[in-house]
């Protein structure tokens, strides 16, 4: 858990400071991020999809995915 938020805040923290250039290979590493954490909670086959669209002074994020199902949890973790 611990390790997904991680990625979460670094990305966050790109956007934040406005260093982010969207370039195939920053999208690319990003998706590989996102997938990831999309693994612990749904089964798909096809790696998520993500749009990046500046809007003013903010960045729109989108991720699209097609999950086969949802995983099943006994409890939330901590």
């Amino acid at each position: 858990m611990k390790e997904k938020n991680n990625q979460l805040l670094r990305f966050q923290t790109m956007l934040e400071n406005d260093r982010v250039v969207t370039t195939n290979n920053f999208v690319q590493l990003v998706c590989l991020d996102v997938e990831k954490v999309l693994k612990e909670y749904f089964d798909f086959r096809v790696s998520p999809q993500l749009i990046l669209q500046k809007v003013g002074s903010e960045y729109e994020v989108k991720i699209a995915l097609r999950a086969k199902r949802i995983k099943n949890f006994a409890n939330i973790p901590k």
